[in-house]
């Protein structure tokens, strides 16, 4: 019935919109916003004039949000007319994945058979290819340099579009690629640096694009020039085409893991090839791809007279950027500074192993693959306010070089099975996860226990790491909704450890040393064997065989949790950073509560009514009023501590009354709480997007191991039903005046002077 009921809305959405003029008005402003809130993130910019350029007068030039006066002048009408010529049958598609039968659908889509069919579309026009290379450059309020390369190429499902997409592979996907070797790694120059493929109707791009510190910009566009033209005419090895198809045909596996993935991936095929069948044909190229026909397609494809390249810069970058960068389109080979030197619980199999640690799986045979966490006490609230930022650092260092072998060894060994394998740094724990298909388990685990047993802490690689941290730092300073943020939590937990930022700051990211990151793993491993977590296809006998002396040499107990400070609570306090920028940001934070506080259910659910795009505050901000285009509420919670946090981004003209709104919705649901249909339906939405998680393996084997280190239990995840079930009306009301306490709010805004 949900299911059905679930198709009839998005037909009923798709098919017979009000267009009310009130609700129009309402929404033409919250699209203004987001136009405003695009404007103001130099990493959007960059790629939206980049767009612009590369199509020009072909619709794929045009902004997709418009422009302020084109929204503002659609208005219904405009609306009514474009719904009729579009949404008609030719250009519809329905899919359904799940346990349904073809006759229940058939039967649910039974509206589709009203709407006329309508012309049937006609065949996408291709842009007008560039004769010669475009080269641009903005200045603007920016702390760091964004870069585009965009070549438009032929579209349509061809040997030629998969040779592009695997050499996007090659160039710049995963820490094997040789964008991150030579770029991000090895010369330092870019903080993030990939490549992709994008398919479209009328045609694809392939595209490059890096972000990194203003200095060494200019080098950042020479050396990516470099390995786009390198590859393009030296070709591939046979060991990067066969990483590149390995990844490509995992993807596949990865993306029908879910039904939505299903859904995606068959409606996707059809919408963009004609047929869902194109998967299939797709599949099939990508094993028929071999290292001659992808330096063809290179070849005829990538050449540098149809490059449009776009630059993002500080203001006060150096001048001749712009020169500099023609000069590397303009036929001049471009050059490249040298590197900077059992038993079960519930659906849980349990098993303790020797040196303390305990394994939990979650067994699915569905499909051929496997999920893992390695989980240890550490993270923040274990680091002092000296060393703030060391346990990202470590996280990141754990996978780059081992006793055995160095980073770039370790990155093959994992890339060339298209699997994951990573550190993470939580708030209290820290470690390892991964991913892969089941027939690689054993490789990838064993690689795992290297990274474990003896990361090797290079102090040129933590050098170089160190400050690629830094330089991204500096970039958050651009995110001004996560900057208003950060100057929140500061303010709401003091000297607290969480109330600096997770990466730290410049200062203490330029203390930390080789030798400080082994000492600290060294005691992150002392506290005892960790929790790992796996969900996939694994029986529990092969998995105890797997991780059978990965705690040689640990103390023979299992790791705990420390129980931290709990950190004080805070008087009003308001601070302000001054930006000029088109929108303020807003953020209301307040004490939250704790990992295993008994209300946070209740939590969950008044957050729930409150946030999302049904939720009270899109509403009233959005809807009622089209005062913003964000507007969002969100928790978080660890050990002993945990916080709330009300967001709001508006232009300056609008924030005060942006700002009364918010206000007023968060004292309604402290006075008066909420009803007991908001409940169902918050438990509803809470239960689904519970159900879809489940589908995910990272997701439960990350759960099953968090939450069993944390004290929760490992079938935490699996009992939620029940809790959010338990929780009545006047739990949510008690819980809403708990944190939604005026006397310890901490209001921080960013944007321009008011």
């Amino acid at each position: 019935r949900a299911a059905a009921a679930a198709t009839r809305a998005i037909l009923t959405a798709a098919l017979e919109p009000a267009f009310d003029p009130e609700e129009v008005a309402e929404e033409t402003e919250v699209v203004v916003e987001e136009i405003h809130e695009s404007a103001d993130d130099p990493a959007q910019r960059v790629f939206r004039e980049v767009w612009t350029r590369l199509y020009r007068e072909h619709p794929y030039g045009h902004p997709i949000l418009g422009t302020a006066p084109s929204v503002r002048g659609l208005g219904p009408a405009g609306l009514r007319a474009f719904h009729r010529r579009v949404y008609v049958g030719h250009r519809m598609r329905l899919v359904v994945s799940g346990p349904v039968r073809p006759g229940q659908v058939r039967r649910w889509a039974e509206p589709l058979a009203q709407i006329p069919a309508g012309r049937r579309p006609r065949r996408p026009r291709r842009p007008e290819p560039a004769t010669r290379p475009r080269v641009q450059v903005w200045r603007a309020d920016a702390h760091e340099a964004h870069i585009v390369m965009a070549w438009a190429v032929p579209a349509g499902l061809t040997a030629d579009a998969v040779a592009l997409e695997a050499a996007s592979i090659v160039l710049g996907h995963g820490d094997a690629s040789r964008l991150t070797r030579e770029v991000r790694r090895g010369a330092g120059l870019a903080t993030d640096v990939r490549a992709s493929w994008l398919p479209g109707r009328s045609a694809s791009t392939f595209m490059v694009s890096a972000s990194g510190p203003v200095r060494g910009v200019a080098g950042a566009v020479e050396a990516m020039a470099r390995e786009v033209r390198r590859l393009r005419d030296e070709g591939v090895t046979t060991d990067e085409l066969d990483r590149a198809r390995a990844v490509l045909l995992a993807d596949r596996v990865y993306g029908r893991e879910t039904v939505a993935g299903q859904a995606q991936a068959a409606g996707g095929a059809a919408s963009l090839w004609g047929t869902p069948a194109a998967e299939a044909t797709h599949e099939t190229l990508v094993r028929q791809l071999d290292v001659p026909a992808l330096r063809r397609a290179l070849s005829r494809h990538l050449v540098d007279h149809t490059v449009v390249c776009g630059l993002v810069v500080p203001k006060d970058a150096p001048k001749g950027l712009a020169a500099r960068v023609r000069r590397v389109w303009a036929g001049g080979r471009p050059r490249v500074r040298a590197p900077r030197a059992g038993r079960e619980e519930g659906p849980v199999q349990a098993a303790d192993l020797a040196g303390g640690l305990r394994l939990r799986l979650v067994q699915r045979p569905d499909l051929p693959m496997v999920a893992g966490w390695v989980v240890w006490p550490g993270g923040q609230l274990t680091e002092s306010a000296r060393l703030a930022g060391r346990s990202v650092l470590l996280a990141r260092m754990l996978t780059r070089g081992t006793s055995r072998r160095d980073g770039e060894l370790v990155a093959e060994a994992i890339d060339g099975r298209a699997a994951a394998l990573d550190g993470f740094a939580g708030r209290s724990t820290m470690g390892l996860y991964f991913e892969c298909l089941t027939a690689d388990l054993d490789a990838v685990l064993a690689v795992a226990r290297e990274c474990a047993a003896g990361p090797r802490f290079d102090p040129v690689e933590v050098a170089r790491e160190r400050g690629l941290m830094l330089d991204e730092l500096r970039a958050a300073m651009d995110d001004l909704g996560h900057w208003a943020h950060q100057r929140a939590l500061a303010a709401l937990y003091g000297a607290h450890p969480l109330g600096r930022p997770r990466m730290g700051t410049a200062g203490t990211v330029r203390r930390l040393s080789a030798p400080s990151l082994t000492q600290a793993w060294q005691q992150v491993r002392a506290a005892g064997g960790p929790v790992v977590g796996l969900c996939g296809d694994v029986d529990l006998a092969r998995a105890r065989a797997l991780l059978a002396g990965w705690t040689d040499g640990a103390r023979g107990r299992p790791a705990r949790l420390p129980r931290p400070q709990r950190p004080p609570k805070p008087a009003p306090r308001r601070v302000h950073s001054h930006r000029e920028r088109a929108q303020v940001h807003l953020v209301l934070a307040y004490p939250g509560i704790a990992l295993d506080d008994p209300g946070l259910p209740a939590l969950d659910l008044l957050l729930a009514v409150l946030g999302g795009q049904s939720g009270r505050l899109f509403m009233a901000l959005r809807e009622r009023e089209g005062l913003v285009y964000h507007v969002s509420v969100s928790s978080a919670e660890t050990v002993g501590a945990g916080h709330v946090t009300a967001y709001a981004a508006s232009s300056a003209e609008k924030f005060s009354r942006t700002e009364q709104v918010l206000r007023h919705e968060l004292a309604r649901v402290r006075e008066a709480g909420i009803t007991s249909d908001e409940l169902e339906r918050a438990r509803a939405h809470l239960l689904g997007r519970w159900a879809s998680s489940l589908q995910r393996r990272s997701r439960v084997a990350a759960a099953v191991a968090f939450d069993e280190l944390t004290g929760l239990g490992c079938t935490h995840l699996f009992d939620l039903p029940a809790r959010l079930g338990a929780v009545t009306t006047e739990q949510v009301r008690v819980v809403a005046r708990r944190v939604f306490d005026p006397r310890h709010e901490v209001r921080a805004t960013v944007g321009p002077r008011r």
